[in-house]
């Protein structure tokens, strides 16, 4: 009987050593990392699988990140993570999520939780944000009238005023002149020239007569 039972503690001691075993080498080669992007504000998970592809075939295929004190961020329990080809980028989550807790943290394999990622810590700066100013809508200006800009009055051409010495000159000018008087001409002018040559020649005899009578008077 004492032998039987030392068989069977040895049996199970077996099992469990195997299992362990078993389970320590399956998980053997598989990595989680943690890098921090502040210029996207994510917190990215990389994975490295190994030649079994374990942690493709995980069960449960979630995560759960832990704080300075190795209890359970709120919202960050079981997320879930996907193994895809050209990427070790396993699963995302926002910087956001961790300003409630305190660091450094990591992250947990939750199909085995000794398999984790290094101790991180997040140094982003939250900005603070700014508040926008309230534009305070100023009255309208009321545009004035536009004064229409009225023509210049057109000064009218006055005439030109043509000096009265030209006017009379060219009014000489353009006269006919009249022709020279001559003894020729018709009317009474030539008749009182004729009479008053008549009238000398009549006083001339008159006076020839008298002058010749008083010396023929004289001699005798």
């Amino acid at each position: 009987m004492t032998r039987l039972k030392v068989v069977s503690v040895l049996a199970v001691a077996f099992v469990l050593t195997a299992f362990g075993a078993s389970s320590a080498f399956a998980w053997e080669g598989v990595h989680i990392s943690v890098n921090v992007n502040c210029d996207t504000g994510k917190v990215v998970v990389h994975g490295t699988d190994n030649t079994n592809k374990d942690l493709a075939h995980a069960s449960p295929s979630t995560l759960t990140f832990t704080d300075s004190t190795g209890a359970d961020i709120t919202g960050l329990k079981h997320v879930s993570f996907a193994v895809t080809s050209g990427s070790d980028v396993i699963a995302t989550v926002a910087v956001e999520d961790f300003k409630d807790a305190s660091g450094p943290f990591k992250v947990h394999l939750d199909a085995d939780k000794t398999v984790k990622s290094a101790p991180f810590t997040i140094d982003c700066e939250q900005p603070t944000p700014t508040p926008t100013p309230t534009e305070t809508a100023s009255p309208t200006a009321t545009p004035l009238p536009t004064e229409t800009a009225s023509p210049a009055p057109t000064e009218s051409a006055s005439p030109t005023a043509t000096p009265s010495a030209t006017a009379s000159a060219q009014a000489s000018s353009s006269a006919v002149p009249s022709p020279p008087v001559t003894g020729q001409g018709s009317g009474g002018s030539g008749d009182n020239k004729f009479g008053i040559v008549l009238l000398v020649m009549v006083l001339g005899t008159v006076v020839i007569g008298g002058t010749t009578l008083a010396l023929s008077r004289k001699g005798s």
